[in-house]
């Protein structure tokens, strides 16, 4: 249904007074908001990622993916067009950044490097959060500020009552599906884009983007591939490298089967997969949740489907915001780069607000 962009941020804001579960999302580059409103509270899981609806997944693929079932929901589509030119305004009041330490990352990064320099992993993402005290939140401010600095990511709010509440402008596409065809990507290294200075991509962040690439090669190998050239890709202020592979599913293929090949990448967890896996859960000191899981429409008109990988994003509390950040590191990583990298993610996060 065709509406205004007021109607869908009314309807969004008064499912969020009822408790009542919804999900506001835009695709990058699109000038078209879409909002799922679910109209009970019903807690609904399906990992098999079977039936037509929104789902929401975490890092950890052995815990549920929470499912909006479109044909239990109403689904809105207003144009943005009148958020053309806007301009960003201040959205919360009296936010408070509560103190980090900073000191305890160093050490992780630092142990984590030279686990890496014995060879005991190839690659490894370790992330971490940073807590922020709240007065009063506007999440639909926040969520428009979200979609005016980030015209290039996939900008959501995503809310249930059972779960939680997250909001986020991931740049990087999980899969996307389309009958048999599928697209997916390869997305690490990162810089900060300084004025009009040209990026120069470094040993380490080329050496770490191609560590993901060689991984989702090797999974899918028995799918013929079309492989683009590495490309920047910018997000925000930030740019990433990244490689686009597509190709065909055999009939007998599910998306789900799918997915599990490229879930979750090292761009997000690390080489080898299970060890770094398993040393993330045990070393980060915190549960990811969803945050590098990943999120998105399934099995649309034409069986088409679209999931972006979980970054960029933050988790609303009544009282504060968890805010989540992290890097991939290589034998090459220097500590403080990497500490650096992370502070440059979280103050892009914050802009927001």
């Amino acid at each position: 249904m065709i509406c205004s962009t007021d109607k869908i941020f009314s309807k969004a804001r008064l499912h969020k007074n009822k408790d009542l579960p919804f999900v506001l999302y835009r695709e990058p580059k699109s000038e078209v908001l879409n909002g799922v409103f679910q109209q009970h509270d019903e807690l609904v899981v399906g990992n098999e990622l079977s039936q037509f609806g929104f789902v929401f997944a975490p890092f950890d693929d052995s815990e549920n993916t929470v499912i909006m079932p479109m044909k239990i929901s109403d689904s809105l589509q207003s144009d943005l067009e009148d958020l053309k030119n806007c301009n960003t305004k201040k959205s919360v009041k009296g936010l408070r950044e509560e103190q980090y330490d900073f000191d305890w990352y160093r050490s992780l990064l630092s142990k984590t490097i030279q686990l890496l320099k014995q060879e005991y992993f190839k690659k490894v993402v370790v992330s971490r959060q940073e807590n922020m005290a709240i007065d009063q939140f506007n999440f639909l401010d926040v969520y428009q500020n979200m979609l005016c600095l980030y015209p290039n990511a996939f900008v959501y709010a995503w809310y249930h009552p059972k779960v939680g509440f997250w909001m986020g402008a991931s740049p990087e596409l999980l899969l996307e599906c389309e009958g048999q065809e599928f697209e997916t990507m390869s997305l690490a290294g990162t810089q900060k884009i300084k004025d009009d200075s040209k990026i120069i991509w470094q040993s380490k962040e080329l050496e770490e983007q191609n560590i993901v690439t060689s991984y989702i090669l090797n999974n899918l190998k028995n799918f013929e591939l079309q492989v683009s050239d590495a490309e920047t890709k910018i997000a925000g202020n930030i740019a990433h490298i990244c490689t686009k592979l597509r190709g065909v599913l055999e009939s007998n293929q599910s998306l789900l089967e799918l997915v599990e090949k490229l879930h979750p990448t090292p761009a997000v967890c690390g080489m080898p997969l299970h060890k770094s896996k398993q040393y993330i859960i045990e070393n980060e000191g915190y549960d990811r949740s969803f945050y590098t899981g990943y999120l998105g429409l399934i099995h649309q008109k034409n069986n088409k489907s679209k999931l972006y990988v979980n970054l960029r994003c933050m988790q609303v509390f009544e009282n504060r915001l968890q805010i989540y950040v992290g890097g991939g590191l290589t034998a090459q990583s220097d500590v403080e780069k990497e500490l650096e990298e992370t502070i440059v993610k979280s103050k892009i996060m914050k802009s927001v607000l």
